[in-house]
């Protein structure tokens, strides 16, 4: 007993100042565990023996190390660091099993005999029961695990016969048989939601996955034999196209069930090996070795021209010619995540966020000195209000309908050296012909993009956005597309993961991003484009 204090004084102490009441669990959000879909989204629902993340606080105690719950002999419990789940959909109430339990987040197994529809969960603590949290239970909600665990970027695959994991340096090839994991495909009534399964079963889902807009053959898709764990085998097609970023996505069910997974990224090259993206520029073994670093220093600058309609109560459109650029520094991680951006041809890549008051994750800006722009009609030196940032609004006469070389001159400031960059805008500019298709948007359908005029052997950028101000939805899509076709569908599969809301479509043209290097930069990018953007509805 310390020294400070008798044992009497001790006991009046604590009669003087009673325990405070235990807090109240509280849970602020489920979603899959591999896609990260929140709530209020078309694909957000939660099916039958999913895995599923709950967030919130004091749902249970605080273990010394978190580690998964065994799903081998007795397999994983119902009650976990003194945390016991209950779900009530259709009449019926549950009780998932756990595979860990923290204070703020526990990951579980919904049972596969949970009905559809509205559905509750709560979470019971030192029998303190929390708030009564709403979310759908669907018949599929298919979530694909990430390499980075975030939901987005490059897709944990492996070889099917070798078992080797599919990299940025190791690349999946055409043809090849891989292995895909995730939860969410509906419930599997033929094995275990709690123990291990040696044989699993197949589960009978309606289920496509899309690589790079085509269609891969489904082999298997099932149990993995760990509760809740998917395992779908696919072949990648013969025609797949050939980057560090080919977009993947699941859709399972048809009509009025169908939904989409997450969207994710699969590096393709003819032969395996480093991957190489011709329109980012930039290979595997690059994209690589910054993902490892701790830290990485970057820099894009771009030169663009947009047409957006005017703010009301002005009518009618808006010219805008835009430089830009943007120095930081982010960790390596996030690098590897947010380099998950679909830049394949044929490749589409949906975001999906609720709007929240938390903090946002913030950029470390890099001075860079004097940046200044060179173009066909004259110089201009860019402005920065804010560290890392340069920004300038060019003359209405600085682009012309031929585009034109610009170079951008950075004098080098105290973080990053001094560089120089030539960027190539498309020559004649693209001319979007059906933009009245765009004013309203069947998200089922998708919809259909023609064009006339841009550079050859440059491409076409389409994305759209969406809002619901009700629920703080907002979804946003980006597709890719060779100038050379003239034209492009959006898949229904693609605009269904938008909420219905307000937002816009936007059409650019782009030239092949080019590479810049600098002291103190490990990775520079220089681009260029035009755009013209209409107001949307989603319905």
């Amino acid at each position: 007993m310390s020294k400070l204090f008798s044992r009497n004084a001790l006991v009046a102490i604590a009669l003087a100042f009673p325990i405070a009441a235990l807090a109240q669990p509280t849970i602020n959000a489920v979603v899959n565990n591999y896609s990260y879909i929140p709530t209020g989204f078309p694909n957000s629902g939660i099916a039958p023996g999913t895995i599923f993340l709950i967030y919130g606080t004091a749902m249970s105690s605080a273990p010394a190390q978190v580690a998964l719950s065994s799903s081998a002999g007795s397999g994983i419990p119902k009650t976990l660091e003194g945390a016991t789940l209950s779900v009530t959909s259709g009449g019926i109430t549950v009780q998932p099993a756990m595979y860990y339990a923290t204070p703020n987040q526990i990951a579980a197994v919904l049972p596969s005999g949970t009905p559809t529809g509205s559905a509750t969960i709560t979470v019971t603590y030192n029998n303190v029961t929390s708030n009564a949290f709403s979310f759908q239970v669907v018949p599929f909600a298919l979530g694909i695990n990430t390499y980075f665990g975030s939901g987005t970027g490059l897709v944990l695959a492996t070889d099917n016969i070798t078992g080797e994991k599919i990299t940025y340096t190791n690349s999946a090839k055409p043809g090849e048989t891989i292995v895909l994991y995730g939860s969410g495909l509906g419930a599997d009534t033929a094995d275990s939601d709690t123990v291990y399964t040696v044989t699993p079963h197949a589960v009978n889902t309606p289920l496509q996955i899309y690589i790079g807009g085509i269609a891969a053959t489904v082999l298997y898709a099932g149990s993995s034999g760990y509760p809740g764990y998917d395992q779908i085998d696919i072949t990648i097609p013969d025609n797949v196209p050939l980057s560090c970023y080919v977009g993947l996505v699941g859709v399972t069910g048809s009509g009025s069930s169908l939904t989409v997974s997450n969207f994710g990224s699969l590096p393709v090259s003819q032969s395996g090996g480093d991957c190489n993206d011709s329109v980012f520029g930039i290979t595997g073994t690059t994209i690589s070795s910054l993902t490892g670093q701790g830290t990485v220093t970057y820099g894009d600058v771009f030169v663009a021209q947009l047409v957006q309609p005017a703010i009301p109560p002005q009518t009618g459109t808006v010219t805008n010619n835009i430089a830009f650029a943007s120095f930081s520094k982010e960790t390596g991680a996030s690098f590897g995540t947010s380099s998950g951006s679909v830049y394949s041809i044929g490749s589409c890549y949906v975001t999906q966020v609720i709007s929240f008051s938390g903090s946002i994750p913030t950029f470390t800006g890099l001075d860079a000195g004097t940046v200044s722009l060179t173009g066909p009609a004259g110089s201009y030196t860019l402005s920065s209000f804010l560290k890392g940032e340069y920004e300038a609004e060019l003359p209405s006469g600085a682009i012309t309908s031929s585009g034109g070389a610009f170079t951008y001159n950075g004098a080098g400031g105290a973080d990053v050296g001094s560089f120089k960059t030539t960027i190539n805008l498309p020559n004649p500019l693209l001319n979007w012909t059906n933009q009245s298709a765009a004013a309203t948007i069947n998200r089922s359908q998708g919809v259909q993009v023609n064009w006339t005029g841009g550079g050859a052997g440059t491409y076409v950028i389409i994305g759209g956005n969406s809002s619901d101000s009700t629920t703080g939805a907002n979804g946003t899509f980006t597709c890719l597309a060779n100038q050379s076709a003239g034209t492009f569908t959006v898949p229904g599969y693609v605009t269904s993961t938008l909420p219905a809301g307000t937002g816009g479509l936007t059409v650019e043209n782009a030239a092949s991003y080019s590479t810049f290097t600098a002291t103190n930069l490990d990775f520079g990018i220089g681009f260029g484009f035009t755009g013209v953007t209409v107001n949307s509805v989603y319905q």
